[in-house]
């Protein structure tokens, strides 16, 4: 027996009860199939990508007819965020439902002048909504051409951006990482399984890290995340997020490759440094040795890369080593523009070129190289931004006090004679990081986050180039 979701969210329970895990959210005008009556009030379903709980009643739509009547109507989904259907075609008339992206109605004519179109529900009704909040609903892939799939499936995860943490959830009402992986997929024609379990979807196979492409999956141990690509539009990204945070956007971007730090450091003949502590640490998966004695001494490109990657013996782990890189450029400053290394700088000015990634021109190198040949380099300071360890859902997360954030970029960073207040950053408190940790449900969270283990890839979609596509 088959039922249609007749409500904007229905949850999925993994008990026949509210008061338990949310598992997941199925979305307005879904078919699912109905396993079996457990409790009064809730019924045990299955969902087209074959994922089982609870859902109660009064979300559900019975009738083999209603059923019958929806799956042979064409489909158009919801694109926007939120989006309302309305019981005229003006927005002043009274709303039937609102409902989240992803969602499916079906057109009952083309739109009007105004942009207005008829739909209707699951259930028989109709009304009005603004043909532009609509799409076409993919059950293939909508594009055939790699490149394009790829860009459509990141943008589709780039609409979330800004959506708080919600257990179980895939709309812009709270989503979670296998909900963000999963939506951005589907909307792009292509279904995964709910979970981050990337053997349960038949779509995926694993691929090396070294191959990700935007659109490939990262999976961690419990978690997984769409790839955005790197690049010039990764960084253009990142600004921008970053210009959320500190209330002004930077006005340019240099992502340094770690071959160039390390071919830096051995064309100024090392740099002498204090090493703060003995180091050892070995990780095959990443090729990653690192063996360093306390103490002053001078270091290669390849004992500095060490020195700089290293954080398992800290007791403070990653605020501790920053603080260890912060110490070892500003060292490096020095040497670089020391006058025996001077004669050095045209070979280092070339690795920069040949090995980094900017938005900056060369009249913008020009002037920030002399400017920096007239700082006074022992009064130059880096800052960390204070905050303290949060954990959510079994991550660690380091959010960040508004006050403090505030204090440091109006001292330090703000180019503007008036200061970045409150209401123009946008910071996660540790206070907000806990209040979304004790509004969970979820009684056994995932493991913590750590390094990840692997991509996947997408097969059996025809490409032009490569024959297996995605990675989950």
């Amino acid at each position: 027996m088959k039922a249609l979701i007749n409500a904007p969210i229905c949850p999925l329970m993994t008990r026949p009860s509210r008061q338990c895990e949310l598992g997941d959210e199925a979305l307005f005008g879904m078919a699912v199939e109905v396993l079996e009556e457990t409790l009064p009030g809730w019924y045990r379903v299955r969902t087209p990508y074959r994922y089982e709980d609870y859902a109660p009643a009064d979300c559900l739509l019975f009738g083999e007819h209603n059923v019958q009547r929806w799956l042979s109507l064409p489909k158009r989904v919801v694109l926007k965020s939120i989006c309302d259907v309305l019981s005229g075609p003006a927005v002043t008339c009274f709303p039937l439902v609102t409902l989240t992206r992803g969602a499916l109605v079906a057109p009952v004519r083309e739109p009007d002048e105004k942009g207005w179109i008829r739909v209707e529900l699951p259930d028989g009704r109709e009304g009005y909504t603004k043909s532009s909040f609509l799409g076409e609903y993919y059950e293939k892939p909508v594009f055939d051409q790699e490149d394009a799939l790829r860009s459509a499936i990141v943008n589709s995860a780039l609409s979330y951006l800004g959506t708080h943490y919600r257990w179980g959830g895939k709309t812009h009402a709270g989503v979670d990482c296998s909900g963000l992986a999963f939506m951005s997929y589907r909307m792009s024609g292509l279904t995964l399984y709910r979970d981050a379990v990337m053997e349960k979807s038949g779509i995926l196979h694993e691929i090396d890290y070294a191959q990700a492409q935007p659109g490939d999956l990262l999976f961690f141990k419990g978690h997984v995340a769409v790839y955005a690509g790197g690049g010039h539009a990764g960084m253009r990204r990142l600004k921008k997020e970053v210009g959320r945070l500190l209330g002004f956007e930077p006005d340019g971007y240099v992502l340094i490759d770690l071959d160039a730090f390390r071919r830096t450091v051995d064309l100024l003949g090392g740099v002498w440094f204090d090493v703060p502590q003995d180091m050892d640490y070995s990780d095959p998966a990443q090729a990653l040795e690192i063996h360093l004695k306390a103490g002053k001494q001078w270091l290669n490109g390849e004992e500095a890369m060490q020195l700089v990657r290293y954080r398992s013996g800290y007791a403070t782990q990653d605020i501790r080593r920053t603080e260890v890189q912060q110490r070892l450029l500003r060292q490096l400053a020095r040497q670089c523009l020391s006058a025996e290394n001077l004669p050095k700088l045209l070979p280092v000015v070339r690795v920069f070129y040949e090995e980094t990634l900017s938005d900056l021109t060369t009249g913008n190198l020009i002037y920030l190289a002399a400017k920096l040949c007239r700082c006074d380099l022992g009064s130059l300071t880096c800052c960390t931004l204070q905050g303290e360890g949060v954990t959510v859902g079994g991550v660690s997360y380091y959010p960040l006090y508004a006050g403090k954030l505030l204090e440091t970029v109006n001292r330090s960073f703000n180019p503007y004679d008036v200061p970045v207040t409150e209401d123009r950053v946008s910071v996660v408190t540790p206070e907000a990081a806990r209040a979304m940790e004790n509004t969970r449900t979820k009684t056994q969270p995932p493991p913590a986050e750590t390094e990840p283990e692997a991509y996947t890839e997408q097969k059996n979609i025809p490409l032009p180039n490569d024959p297996a596509l995605w990675a989950g």
